[in-house]
């Protein structure tokens, strides 16, 4: 997090598969090693079912959902929903991507703790409390509140 306690951009793992996924869509029309060996579906599969339990774990603590958690679920729709159904007809080669998405997660985590001086369940409860106190400290949330 910046001195102003937003969460950015290179702190949430999600825009991390964000950018994969834009990557991949970009080269692997021409590059038959991206298009085999990158491919980002199980990453957003993972997220997607990680966002979604965030989701209910904040409507069960937060029963009147407020409207970030409204907002979070448009969140969701954009760079989970929206990339999944744009790489529906990618199929999952689960060890390839599974072993892919562990060395990007690796990349991530020592990334937020070399470079960021912190770590994952930090930002995740962060991120969490952000949307739960309606804060818009995430950058898609604090875009769309502009």
């Amino acid at each position: 997090m910046n001195k102003n306690n937003i969460i950015t951009v290179d702190e949430l793992f999600s825009y991390w598969v964000l950018l994969w996924v834009f990557l991949y869509i970009l080269f692997s029309g021409s590059h038959k090693f991206i298009y085999k060996w990158l491919n980002p579906i199980l990453a957003l599969w993972f997220g997607l079912l990680e966002n979604i339990i965030m989701l209910v774990r904040l409507l069960y603590i937060h029963p009147r959902p407020n409207v970030s958690s409204v907002q979070f679920l448009l969140v969701i729709i954009i760079t989970k929903a929206i990339p999944i159904y744009i790489l529906r007809d990618h199929k999952i080669n689960w060890k390839n991507d599974l072993t892919v998405l562990l060395l990007v997660f690796l990349t991530y985590n020592l990334y937020v703790w070399l470079v960021k001086n912190t770590n994952i369940f930090e930002i995740y409860d962060e991120t969490e409390k952000s949307i739960a106190n309606n804060e818009n400290r995430t950058p898609l949330l604090a875009l769309i509140n502009r």
